[in-house]
């Protein structure tokens, strides 16, 4: 059976309708860590010499980690065929929008919850040539200006219906771009469903995101956030001001980030003003996530994997505010930058890069300060610090 519906509910609702679903699961790593359950020998947490410093010594970490590698490949499995079948129809449909193929391991995926993830959709055939980044006063977003020699050719994609033209040039319009988006993905779901079995798909709009929903069973439903974006590079006049965020970087970091690929910017229309729709939002999420998965920092994804599932711990609570994946990470990324050597990330390294991790992650829940390691914004901004002692109160229980 095939719905398509546009659904009255915000986005977070659903998101927290998922959440409670997701708790129905048992967490894969909570016997990971010695926490409040006590009885678990499975870590023998010894002190070491240095007084004031312990060390874990794992005896099932490496099934434990197995078990969640296990559970996210079969959820891609689950859940990717359909979100891929809706993306070839929708590149049918409009060459422009002819995205990726979608792999929830992909360094474009960022997983909000167990049920929810975010996706860097990048534009096909954009004039990289003939476009000109504009920089703006406000920190994190830019301008996406079409050359005044540009000239669309007979067999060109046309962007017409995509910019907006003022007394200062033609400009890519985020308002524009997600009304497209829209309608092309409306006709894609359209097209599949007649493909589907025993599965349901609906598409969820809200002013900043369009989403996808999934129900392939009773128990298990999928919000994919589709986030249309434009991946500029070198060939891009005024490149140059993106590539400032790097300029501290560690050297073994830096290469990782492989920024000849390009740097995503988004769009994110607002509501609030015409001239504003002008704005594009830069994002690092696919260089942080890459990152994170990269060999040379061989555990850093283990360490986000073991603290992630602290928070799905029965312990925890359902109503209570969480970290979501991307704090996390951001700890993460800030342990790599403080240690960027291959060699302290190695898979023997875990129990000590674990707990550097979690005395970190605890240092900025104290102080109400998460930065963002590329933009420097305070991923922490709209939590109280009540809110965020609580969280640091919850974690000392499993160390």
């Amino acid at each position: 059976m095939f719905i398509l519906c546009t659904l009255p509910h915000s986005a977070n609702k659903i998101a927290l309708r998922l959440h409670h679903l997701s708790l129905q699961n048992t967490s894969t790593m909570m016997n990971a860590l010695r926490s409040a359950f006590q009885k678990s020998k499975k870590y023998d947490i010894q002190e070491e010499i240095t007084p004031g410093v312990t060390k874990i010594e794992y005896s099932a970490i490496e099934q434990d980690l197995t078990k969640a590698a296990t559970e996210l490949n079969d959820i891609n499995k689950e859940l990717s065929p359909h979100v891929i079948d809706v993306f070839q129809a929708l590149g049918n449909y409009d060459v422009r929008f002819d995205f990726d193929p979608f792999s929830i391991d992909d360094c474009r995926c960022n997983i909000v919850s167990p049920r929810e993830v975010n996706v860097l959709c990048s534009l096909k055939h954009v004039p990289l040539q003939s476009l000109v980044i504009e920089e703006d006063s406000l920190p994190g977003r830019v301008k996406l200006k079409l050359k005044d020699d540009f000239v669309q050719k007979f067999d060109d994609v046309c962007w017409e219906d995509f910019l907006d033209t003022t007394s200062e040039g033609r400009y890519f319009d985020s308002t524009k771009v997600h009304e497209c988006l829209s309608k092309a993905i409306r006709h894609a779901v359209h097209e599949v469903r007649a493909d589907m079995v025993n599965v349901s798909v609906g598409v969820l709009e809200s002013s900043k995101m369009i989403s996808l929903l999934f129900q392939l069973s009773k128990d298990a439903m999928y919000i994919v956030n589709l986030f249309p974006s434009i991946r500029v590079n070198y060939s891009c006049e005024n490149f140059q001001y993106l590539l400032k965020h790097f300029s501290t970087l560690p050297e073994t970091v830096l290469d990782e980030c492989h920024l000849q690929q390009g740097i995503h910017v988004v769009a994110r229309p607002n509501t609030n003003s015409e001239d504003e729709n002008k704005f594009w939002s830069i994002t690092f999420s696919d260089i942080e996530r890459r990152l994170v998965l990269s060999e040379m920092f061989e555990c850093a994804k283990d360490c986000l994997i073991c603290l992630n599932e602290i928070f799905k711990s029965p312990l925890y609570g359902v109503e209570r505010k969480r970290l979501s994946n991307y704090q996390i990470q951001a700890v993460v990324l800030q342990e790599i930058f403080a240690r960027p050597n291959s060699k302290a990330w190695e898979k023997k390294c875990l129990p000590k890069r674990l707990l550097g991790v979690r005395s970190s992650l605890n240092a900025c829940l104290r102080m109400g300060k998460c930065k963002d390691v590329f933009t420097g914004v305070n991923l922490f901004e709209g939590m109280s610090q009540g809110t965020l002692d609580e969280i640091a109160k919850f974690l000392q229980g499993f160390y």
